[in-house]
């Protein structure tokens, strides 16, 4: 029995001293040091947090660190080993701004060991005091968190991005019209002279203009209809012109009166300044409209029986 609990002690005297061994002060230390004693608020400054352990491993609070007063602007962490033989050694790069309304601020901070052994320790540095120089503020004002240096940056970022935004969209925009454009030449001729109807159908609907404007307009889409379809200059030739040109072609006597009964009324209502009625104007309308309609189904028979 006695020689059980001799060798208990003696086991326990040896663990305690690999313990002692592992975490005495010769096989850790810590080191905290600033670029700078003296730093005016929200100016920049670096705090440098070097641990290093024999045998052991080292961690640093990196950017979890508690740091009062101050602003972290970014964090760097990186081995220096071969900086100091013998130890495993971390150095971890604080790029601080300072806001703290105090007129120090003072730096403590923990750092965690480890050892093969499975020992393992948390000290923290030496304390380390920075002063801090106050700007002269007007009576009546106070300085709240003030805006950390580089901010401007941030501002020149968001104004491209927006810049990009708004470049890609007006960008998809002129590619949509340009791509109407494109499709709006290459309809059909009645595809298009509808659209011009339908145009200025809207711009009665928003904008009050006389009957004369209403018929200058009609006779313009109709005499481009024809001069696209049939191919010659309607919109250069007298009304009598077009007449003939029209007889030329394979077109029905119905389509000839109503072509003929239009231009009369135009040139009389645009040349003579003849009063209109509204029930005059929409029955011409109703007639450039049915013009078109007959002459394109025509046209689509056409090319149906050439297939």
């Amino acid at each position: 029995m006695k020689k059980f609990f001799l060798i208990l002690v003696i086991s326990y005297s040896l663990f305690s001293g690999v313990n002692l061994l592992a975490t005495s002060e010769d096989n850790y230390w810590i080191e905290a040091t600033a670029n700078t004693r003296v730093v005016k608020v929200g100016e920049p400054f670096r705090l440098n947090l070097t641990a290093g352990a024999r045998n052991g491993w080292v961690y640093l609070p990196g950017k979890g660190a508690v740091l009062k007063g101050c602003h972290m602007l970014n964090y760097e962490e990186k081995d220096v080993s071969k900086r100091h033989e013998g130890f495993l050694a971390r150095q971890g790069i604080y790029n601080l701004a300072a806001f703290s309304a105090e007129s120090e601020i003072i730096f403590s901070l923990p750092v965690h060991f480890r050892w093969a052994e499975g020992n393992s320790l948390t000290a923290k540095s030496l304390p380390l005091r920075i002063e801090i120089k106050h700007l002269k503020i007007p009576s009546g004002l106070a300085l709240i968190n003030p805006r950390p240096p580089h901010a401007a940056k941030n501002r020149y970022i968001i104004f491209i991005i927006v810049f990009l935004l708004l470049f890609s969209w007006l960008s998809i925009k002129i590619m949509q019209i340009l791509k109407a454009r494109h499709l709006q030449k290459n309809a059909p001729p009645h595809m298009r002279a509808f659209q011009r109807l339908d145009r200025l159908q809207q711009i009665q609907n928003h904008k009050k203009i006389s009957g004369s404007e209403i018929y200058v307009h009609l006779s313009r889409i109709l005499r481009q209809y024809l001069a696209d379809k049939y191919e010659f200059p309607a919109k250069e030739i007298s009304r009598l012109g077009i007449i003939r040109e029209l007889e030329k072609k394979d077109i029905q006597e119905e389509v000839l009166k109503k072509v003929t009964d239009f231009l009369a009324q135009a040139d009389l209502v645009k040349f003579a300044k003849a009063m209109v009625k509204k029930t005059q104007i929409e029955k011409s309308q109703k007639q450039v409209h049915e013009i078109i309609q007959i002459t394109s189904i025509k046209l689509e028979e056409k090319m149906e029986e050439k297939k």
